[in-house]
């Protein structure tokens, strides 16, 4: 992967939870693209002081199904996903990145995303296929806000379409696959209406038999997704100094010496000295080998280059 740049009393018979049960959440990321192609962009709409695209519920067909977007059925490198970070300005972080699961550029539009997006790039996640801003279809949305007597989301009077941060696919013990949504929310921006809000987009997945999860942004394994932001640099082998044989020559080291307390780093410089390699090197291959599930380091307890192998191994 490489970087590119209050209670509601539920209508009787219908299985939505109210607002209240909705759990602790975060806010959604909200940004303003610079436009889009026949489809009704809204201006900025300041809440939590950043962007959104609302696109209205009314353009639902023109602007999503007509073009394809959120297919969840769709192979993982062919996926488009409802927003991208180039359909609106940056006024902060912006990144998309060649994702090694989907093998396509992948659309995170904040930081919170971002990260979430590298915890689900762990070598042991299981992941198989991550789909993005997906678009969550309206005529379901506000069915489920009437029936729990919730304003659906909209500007100006007019509904806009809902979507949810990922959906995201895992392989299970026997090769069961299972879809999961997620939405990833700051802890500082949980108001009453955005439990709401979740409380729609909550009963939109259960209606579809897929688990909706809140990650908050204080939860997230930090040291999971710093180790994993440094070794995906390395995971296309042609990005690395050396070719096929001397790679399979440090695996092979690498693999003979992780009895050792001595910190990875150097580990790694003495199977260069030993090697006859230029300094870096068995490290860039050692990321490269973790990354692609060769060496399983455990990427969750210590910074990497400073983790004895000893208590990295899985």
């Amino acid at each position: 992967m490489s970087l590119v740049c209050g209670e509601r009393t539920r209508p009787q018979g219908y299985p939505y939870p109210s607002a209240n049960k909705a759990g602790a959440c975060l806010v959604s990321h909200e940004y303003l693209p610079s436009g889009a192609e026949h489809c009704h962009v809204l201006p900025f709409n300041p809440m939590s002081g950043r962007f959104h695209p609302l696109f209205l519920a009314r353009d639902y067909d023109k602007c999503v199904v007509a073009k394809g977007k959120c297919r969840l059925d769709d192979p993982p490198k062919k996926y488009k996903p409802l927003f991208t970070v180039v359909d609106f300005s940056s006024i902060g972080f912006r990144t998309m990145f060649d994702s090694w699961i989907v093998h396509r550029i992948v659309h995170p539009v904040s930081a919170l995303e971002y990260h979430g997006l590298l915890m689900f790039h762990a070598p042991d996640s299981g992941v198989v296929n991550i789909s993005e801003q997906v678009a969550l279809e309206p005529s379901i949305t506000q069915e489920i806000a009437r029936a729990l007597g919730l304003k659906h989301p909209a500007h100006r009077g007019e509904d806009v379409i809902m979507s949810s941060d990922f959906v995201v696919t895992f392989e299970r013990a026997g090769g069961r696959l299972e879809r999961q949504a997620f939405s990833l929310k700051r802890e500082q921006d949980i108001t009453p209406r955005v439990l709401e809000k979740f409380a729609i987009e909550f009963a939109y997945w259960r209606s579809r038999k897929i688990i909706l999860s809140f990650i908050l942004d204080t939860k997230l394994p930090r040291q999971l997704i710093d180790n994993v932001e440094l070794i995906m640099e390395f995971y296309d082998p042609d990005r690395l100094p050396c070719d096929r044989r001397v790679i399979d020559l440090v695996g092979k080291w690498i693999i003979s010496h992780l009895v050792t307390k001595d910190a990875l780093r150097n580990v790694c410089s003495q199977c260069d000295r030993t090697l006859g390699l230029a300094r870096g090197t068995a490290l860039a291959v050692t990321y490269h080998l973790t990354a692609t599930r060769v060496i399983p380091l455990n990427l969750r307890t210590a910074f990497l280059p400073n983790a004895a192998p000893s208590l990295v191994v899985s």
